[in-house]
């Protein structure tokens, strides 16, 4: 969104008769706390914007007239709004009134973990959008360890796959062995102690990106959570109550 139309929009200007372009180009305006003089974009909600007005800076409230649900998949669901062979999709564990709300990515049939749902556009499009590379963190389990020159090469920016039938270079992956801290931080997901944990930290989420990637190096999912995304982290609480609204 450009900053003139958030300016614009908000209710503290409701009825200004300055054009806010002047406002923008005169240096009146802090975005992150820089001054900007051009009409950039930005993600409400996010970013920080101040304006100058009356002899001081106001930091402009963010509007809050939106929903975020925060929801556990778990693996057997689809993430589709319909299927015509009529299996399970992750929209039939939420109420009637979350099922308008869009998801911000998706997790294959066989995996879980953490979906953050939402009906604001640009909150959505700063979680998804390559324009915003948002980490995105998973704990995959294997029967076996991989060889280390598969965790050089998924951090080399270098790691190809096929993807429909095409060559595609993948950003940079961090991959690593789960430390003690996380594997006690996510416990509650029963983590089958026979497995080997790994944690993937990505900016981007082809489809079965981690599952191309550990194939390549001969080695299979045995399971697959999402337990991160950006600022949010898969809980207790969002595993025993299927959904949580924030």
């Amino acid at each position: 969104m450009k900053i003139h139309n958030y300016i614009r929009n908000h209710k503290l200007f409701e009825g200004y008769d300055q054009p806010i372009m002047d406002i923008i180009k005169y240096g009146n305006v802090k975005i992150n706390g820089k001054r900007r003089r051009s009409n950039r974009d930005i993600i409400p909600n996010r970013d920080t914007i101040e304006v100058y007005i009356e002899n001081k800076w106001i930091v402009l409230e963010p509007v809050l007239d939106r929903n975020i649900v925060l929801m556990y998949k778990p693996r057997g669901y689809l993430c589709t709004t319909s299927d015509p062979h009529n299996r399970p999709i992750f929209y039939d564990l939420l109420p009637g009134e979350f099922k308008s709300l869009r998801s911000a990515g998706r997790l294959d049939q066989d995996s879980e973990g953490l979906l953050i749902l939402t009906d604001d556009g640009y909150f959505l499009f700063s979680l998804i959008s390559p324009k915003f590379p948002c980490q995105k963190t998973y704990l995959v389990g294997y029967e076996i360890k991989f060889d280390p020159d598969f965790i050089s090469e998924a951090g080399s920016g270098g790691f190809e796959i096929e993807r429909f039938g095409e060559v595609q270079v993948l950003r940079p992956v961090e991959v690593s062995l789960a430390s003690h801290e996380i594997l006690v931080e996510f416990e509650f997901l029963n983590l089958e102690k026979n497995l080997v944990w790994y944690q993937f930290v990505l900016t981007e989420g082809k489809h079965q990106q981690i599952r191309k990637m550990s194939q390549k190096y001969d080695n299979h999912v045995k399971r697959l959570i999402r337990v991160g995304h950006g600022y949010y982290r898969l809980s207790k609480e969002i595993i025993e109550k299927s959904w949580v609204k924030i």
